[in-house]
């Protein structure tokens, strides 16, 4: 499953986007990469970074040409740009990843 469609699979089940944090349970929210996660079948509490990695290893690529991956360009979006996480998606599906 490529990451953009698991992150739009992970929006169905946690509504609210979260900002700072994978998932916040009280919320319903999770935010870009926590939607990832459980958009693939990761239990909200065992999302981390370490489980992102091992479930799509094209976190760790770079990201074009800088020396940042793709794992901190999407927390990027998502936390400091405050892009929506289907807008997130989006970019990803876009760039073929």
């Amino acid at each position: 499953m490529k990451i953009s469609e698991a992150i739009r699979k992970g929006c169905q089940v946690c509504p609210n986007q979260a900002f700072n944090s994978f998932f916040f349970e009280a919320d319903h929210a999770a935010c870009a990469l926590g939607a990832a996660g459980i958009g693939a079948g990761i239990q909200p509490t065992r999302v981390d970074q370490a489980t992102l990695f091992l479930q799509f290893p094209v976190l760790g690529d770079d990201f074009l040409d800088t020396l940042e991956s793709f794992y901190h360009r999407i927390l990027f979006w998502n936390d400091q740009m405050r892009w929506t996480r289907e807008e997130i998606a989006d970019r990803l599906e876009e760039m073929d990843v």
